[in-house]
């Protein structure tokens, strides 16, 4: 197998503690998450994305119980692991058993451990089977005092150095005649500049080209704005990146997504660049 250049979470413990609520959160960091990979399949999986484009990716694995067996060869699978040297860790979420009785009669699931016996017979039993998972644990979390909001925020104080290195910033240009782009976090409109559509020369041409650039950014209030958008960018990423969101979607459009908009666009691009990762999309030259 070849050296996978990520990192790997498994994250386990007791059905109703979290795992879900922890993997969706992962995932909105940038993770690759898997639920509930069979054990067997597991040096596979790895192999495959030493292969792909997310060989570089954070992986998130979810380890639940569904039967002693399971256990038995996620255990012979970790062993193999660490002799082709995969780094990996263990997060495991527990609670106490009156919290997750009650948990699982307000949703009304059943629990995923095989075989008979009453809700708190498979707890108990389920509580056994992860001793062995609890002992190798990197983290232990209780969650049982928890809400969702409270176990996300401990989240992000434990995984805020994965957190600070995926941020990353999507930069947008669009026509408003074609609609705001809804997955947008934030909106400028650019249509204050004066259009370069109206200017032969420039007509036919679009914001990428340096004319229609130097004419958008003659205009002393363009470099202002810009300017003042940085700053905002600046002062909100750490809040964002609080929040728990792994990425940022700035929007910049004017009426026909041309010129202005892919102007100011890409000259934002360029100031943020070397400060956060970047990505750039003009949704109408592209054809949106």
């Amino acid at each position: 197998m070849d050296r996978f250049s990520g990192e790997v979470f498994f994250i386990t413990g007791l059905s109703g503690a979290g795992k879900s609520q922890t993997l969706n959160f992962l995932e909105d960091l940038g993770f690759y998450c898997v639920d509930n990979l069979p054990p067997a399949l597991l040096e596979k999986f790895i192999n495959l994305i030493s292969h792909s484009g997310i060989k570089n990716r954070k992986i998130a694995l979810g380890v639940d119980t569904r039967s002693k067996e399971f256990f038995s060869d996620f255990l012979n699978a970790l062993s193999e692991l660490r002799v082709k040297k995969v780094t990996f860790s263990i997060l495991f979420l527990d609670a106490k058993d009156e919290v997750l009785i009650k948990r699982f009669g307000e949703t009304r699931r059943e629990h995923p451990l095989e075989g008979p016996g009453s809700l708190e017979e498979k707890i108990a039993n389920e509580r056994q089977l992860l001793l062995r998972f609890k002992d190798m644990a990197d983290e232990v979390i209780d969650t049982s005092e928890l809400t969702v909001k409270e176990l996300w925020k401990k989240l992000h104080h434990l995984f805020n150095e994965v957190a600070n290195n995926s941020f990353y910033i999507n930069i947008v240009s669009f026509g408003f005649k074609y609609g705001i782009p809804l997955s947008s976090d934030m909106v400028f409109d650019v249509r204050f500049i004066p259009n370069p559509f109206y200017i032969p020369k420039l007509s036919e041409m679009n914001g990428n080209d340096r004319q229609v650039y130097e004419y958008v950014f003659s205009h002393k209030v363009v470099k202002k704005f810009s300017k003042n958008v940085y700053n905002l960018i600046s002062l909100l990423v750490p809040h964002y990146k609080e929040e728990g969101k792994n990425s940022l979607e700035i929007a910049f459009g004017c009426t026909g997504g041309q010129h202005r908009s892919v102007a100011v666009a890409n000259h934002i691009k360029k100031l943020l660049e070397g400060k956060y990762p970047v990505r750039i999309f003009h949704r109408q030259l592209s054809g949106g």
